[in-house]
């Protein structure tokens, strides 16, 4: 591995169990580009693994893959600046997160379009190869499914969602590193089928933190300039310091949780049921739509991501825990009347979000053009 990445790009951390995927494992699809950035192209292709040695190994099994081809030629500070974040964070456990499997090459500029194959005359680049989220980006999926779901049902995915995103930036804070360019294309999702299971456990949905190419270390002392375009979930402190830490990503967390929200909002077609209403509203201020009902509990772990001071959000951690328990009230017993056991209440979380940066509140006046910010990223 040191001699493929160089000395000046190789870490010792790699030494053990970095994988290096051989070319000729890999062959990517017709039509198999999926998408670009600033900083390069991904590719979906499929990996067959060779047949193992013993009886019990798995023998060329096909997965598919996604390929992360940097625009730089050859090995370059940018993908090795990649590579050790990707690596630091996903190496062993990937919870919550784009699973990654290891580095591979493509030569020549059409690489994309055969089998990739290694040559020793045609500039060679490196890719990262990952897991394929193969329900696209969050956006995309909820635009599809939340028209199909009830009230409730609604609720429960939205919590699946958040939990996904939660656990993924634990998964990084807990490995030392700041994502920094969190935003819905970022967030991805992905089903798992489970064919040996009874119908109705066959198959997962999570939603899947990605790319983080952007992002920091903890312990790297002074500031990185991120190329990220979504400033929109950037926290106060960057635009004042330009610095990133934990507290940012949890702010970037709740911004993405008001998003998803506005998905909701406006693709569930289920009024929600009359006492729901009732009880998020008061006499002096009634309820009529319900567009900004939500669960208290999730209005709590909002307004704390939200918070101007970055102490006073709370750590990753305590929102998976509060999600968790909210989602358990979806699943408990329901009372006499049949709904659940759940306080709601009404939230303008933009506004909330407008208070963190001390600035007029986000009004109807706004809302066609937040609406264009919200489809960007």
């Amino acid at each position: 591995m040191q001699d493929l990445l160089g000395a000046e790009h190789y870490n010792t951390t790699f030494a053990h169990s970095l994988r290096y995927i051989p070319s000729d494992q890999i062959t990517v699809y017709p039509n198999s580009f999926l998408g670009e950035g600033r900083n390069g192209k991904v590719y979906r292709a499929k990996r067959t693994r060779p047949d193992g040695v013993l009886a019990t190994s798995l023998r060329g099994q096909t997965v598919e893959v996604a390929l992360k081809e940097l625009k730089a030629t050859g090995m370059s500070m940018k993908f090795a600046r990649e590579l050790d974040l990707t690596y630091t964070s996903l190496g062993g456990s990937s919870v919550g997160c784009v699973a990654f499997f290891g580095i591979s090459t493509i030569t020549g500029p059409d690489a994309p379009s055969r089998s990739l194959r290694a040559s020793t005359d045609q500039a060679r680049k490196f890719v990262l190869v990952s897991e394929c989220a193969n329900l696209g980006n969050i956006r995309d999926f909820l635009c599809n499914e939340l028209p199909k779901r009830t009230f409730q049902e609604s609720w429960i995915l939205i919590l699946d969602m958040l939990s996904g995103i939660a656990n993924g930036i634990h998964t990084l804070h807990k490995h030392g590193v700041i994502h920094r360019d969190l935003h819905l294309n970022n967030i991805l999702v992905t089903e798992t089928v489970f064919p040996d299971q009874p119908q109705g456990l066959s198959s997962e949905i999570s939603a899947k933190v990605a790319d983080i190419g952007e992002g920091q270390h903890v312990a790297d002392p002074g500031t990185f300039n991120a190329s990220v375009e979504a400033r929109d979930f950037h926290a106060p402190e960057i635009l004042s310091s330009r610095t990133w830490s934990l507290a940012s990503d949890v702010f970037a967390f709740a911004v993405a949780a008001c998003k998803i929200l506005d998905k909701r909002q406006e693709l569930c077609l289920e009024r929600p049921p009359e006492n729901v209403l009732k009880q998020a509203g008061s006499e002096s201020k009634p309820v009529d739509d319900g567009s900004s009902v939500l669960p208290l509990k999730l209005s709590r772990i909002i307004t704390s991501g939200l918070k101007k001071d970055p102490g006073e959000r709370w750590a990753i951690r305590k929102y998976i825990d509060a999600i968790e328990d909210l989602d358990g009230d979806f699943s408990s017993e329901k009372d006499q009347g049949g709904m659940l056991r759940i306080e709601w209440v009404t939230l303008d979380w933009w506004t909330a979000y407008a208070e963190a940066y001390e600035r007029t509140p986000v009004g109807q006046d706004d809302a066609q053009t937040w609406s264009a910010v919200s489809d960007a990223t």
